[in-house]
């Protein structure tokens, strides 16, 4: 039994269960033959298959766990995954994908996919996670519910990873990662929700990031634990981007 719920990272399948309830003077614990045809009347708008549709595009990662490494991005909602193909552009403390999941048998490359899925409506669904891959392991990952994601026209989003507890390989919880995505859901098929007219996915995936100045003021720190033998602290701030590196004593 998974003591932690909240920390799995991994889809594993569904349980269909029926509860019902009744008042009773004292307790009683019956087991009582259940007719099949209730029991299928009860759970068959939970049992028929629905069309969903989606289109979520990968980013870029930053504060990536080892530099320079090709990580993967991949996206689960239930048993649907989509991995991205394309050789990232990994850097020292970065990894860019800047690609867009598509229906495979669209050459244009701009129709959304669409799965199917026993569950009535987008509310229901399971959650939604993104992984960090190396390989085929994935070593971080963050969790959404899907309901998130009902916007058409979603703006981009930043997810901060959690390293997966299980693999461990990890050193460091603030390298686990931080990804760039932004995601869209709808209930139906592709042609009948038209997400690739949507101002936010009528253009492809951006080629290239915006280029922008920042400008960091670093002032003071306190309350710093003592770190040397007389017990006084020499601590450095270290400040980076994806290229170069900048300490400050």
């Amino acid at each position: 039994m998974n003591s932690n719920p909240d920390l799995a990272s991994t889809w594993k399948g569904r349980i269909l269960i029926c509860v019902e309830h009744e008042e009773s003077e004292n307790p009683l614990c019956l087991a009582r033959p259940c007719a099949r045809k209730d029991l299928l009347d009860k759970v068959e708008s939970h049992c028929v298959p629905k069309e969903f549709t989606y289109f979520v595009e990968a980013g870029s990662c930053i504060v990536v766990p080892k530099p320079f490494k090709e990580y993967k991005f991949m996206m689960k909602i239930g048993a649907e995954e989509w991995i991205t193909t394309k050789a990232p552009l990994a850097g020292k403390s970065f990894v860019r994908w800047n690609e867009r999941a598509h229906n495979p048998a669209d050459k244009r490359k701009k129709e959304p996919i669409t799965f199917t899925a026993p569950y009535g409506s987008i509310e229901e669904l399971p959650d939604v996670f993104f992984y960090l891959l190396d390989g085929k392991n994935a070593i971080s990952y963050s969790r959404c519910k899907a309901s998130k994601f009902f916007d058409k026209n979603p703006k981009i989003l930043w997810r901060e990873m959690t390293a997966d507890p299980v693999l461990d390989v990890i050193t460091s919880p603030e390298l686990a990662g931080i990804i760039s995505l932004k995601m869209s859901i709808a209930k139906g098929a592709a042609a009948d929700v038209s997400l690739e007219k949507e101002d936010a996915w009528k253009k492809g995936p951006t080629k290239r990031p915006k280029v922008n100045k920042v400008r960091a003021f670093i002032f003071q720190a306190k309350d710093l634990p003592s770190a040397d033998a007389d017990g006084s602290a020499d601590p450095m701030i270290v400040v980076w981007d994806n290229v170069e590196e900048e300490k400050v004593d």
